[in-house]
């Protein structure tokens, strides 16, 4: 006769309403990201979230010198390609490759279920249009997609050698 299995009781408490929450610091030591005296811009969501709009006032996006960009790709040879002539031409400094994705999207009036490969590509920031340019250039399908997400913070280290590796001279 199987033995019922109880569920874990939770260990966290439960979390407390947005409303209730304090405001956080970006990092210790530093002032909250959003002040009682002061607060940020929002939008609404998908989730009805507000999400604080980032502003040059507040200092968000002119501080942004490096990008993560995304890129599925059909294939092994498409992603080798494009993530081998854009390292050697300097407009990334590393590509990830991660193998097994599964993509489910809406085209030409139709969903499609499609196994893809996506490229997680680090670059800097004036590099993107070259590196955009190029990757259109290079990838098979009529529309790739092509997503590029600030790095707001990194390993100081690393961060540089993406500078190094992406300017040339």
């Amino acid at each position: 006769m199987p033995q019922s299995i109880a569920p874990l009781p939770s260990r966290r408490p439960p979390a407390p309403t947005r409303s209730a929450r304090p405001a956080r610091a970006a990092f210790a030591g530093s002032a909250p990201i959003h002040s009682d005296t002061r607060p940020a811009p929002v939008y609404p969501c998908r989730s009805g979230n507000p999400i604080p709009r980032p502003t040059e006032e507040r200092g968000l996006e002119s501080e942004h010198r490096h990008l993560l960009v995304y890129c599925t790709v059909p294939d092994e040879e498409s992603a080798l390609r494009i993530s081998e002539t854009l390292v050697e031409e300097a407009l990334a400094a590393c590509v990830n490759i991660v193998p097994g994705l599964r993509s489910v999207y809406r085209w030409k009036g139709r969903i499609e279920h499609d196994g893809e490969l996506l490229l997680l590509i680090k670059t800097s920031t004036d590099r993107y249009p070259a590196l955009q340019e190029r990757i259109v250039a290079l990838h098979p399908y009529e529309l790739p997609e092509i997503v590029a997400v600030p790095l707001e913070r990194g390993l100081p280290g690393y961060l540089q050698w993406i500078d190094q590796n992406t300017h040339t001279g």
